[in-house]
């Protein structure tokens, strides 16, 4: 949503930025440069590479932003993905625990089926991804489940806090 897109399930969200950016000269525009995503990183080059990048724009104002909590990214996903996967795909035969819209029973019943054929049909990333959310189910329960889910909202409001100050985010 940066620049005043609008929500990328309206509209194709590239086509939108794409939009959006030829409205506006690129000098005029307000860019963050979130700070935590370059921890980690070779410092020396990805950040330097980068910020060269960002200058290069003439942007009106370039400030660094503090995300604390954008490093933490990947763990959250791992959370509610490992977890949400195999209570999804596994054991509620593609249907979300939760459904937040339609549900195709079709679909899931095909699922089952395929199910009752044998997991070794599925892709090495999908078997690991249920064997690893079946033992996290079994080992805590819908803790990790949960907790994820939490943290994604508060990552989630903590990137939207930054994008509606800023024209364009830089990652």
């Amino acid at each position: 949503r940066q620049l005043n897109a609008p929500v990328i399930s309206d509209m194709n969200f590239m086509k939108s930025l794409d939009e959006a950016m030829t409205k506006k000269d690129v000098k005029d525009i307000k860019i963050g440069l979130v700070k935590q995503a370059f921890e980690g990183c070779d410092k020396d080059q990805t950040e330097e590479n980068v910020r060269k990048a960002v200058d290069s724009l003439n942007a009106k104002k370039v400030i660094e932003v503090d995300i604390p909590i954008h490093n933490d990214a990947v763990p959250i996903w791992v959370a509610i993905g490992m977890s949400g996967q195999f209570l999804t795909m596994y054991m509620n035969g593609g249907l979300s625990p939760l459904p937040r819209g339609k549900c195709d029973v079709g679909a899931s019943e095909a699922y089952v089926k395929s199910l009752e054929d044998g997991l070794m049909q599925y892709s090495p990333t999908n078997i690991t991804n249920i064997i690893a959310g079946e033992w996290m189910i079994k080992e805590y329960g819908p803790t990790y489940y949960a907790k994820g889910t939490e943290l994604y909202r508060i990552l989630k409001n903590e990137y939207e806090r930054v994008m509606d100050e800023n024209d364009l985010d830089v990652l």
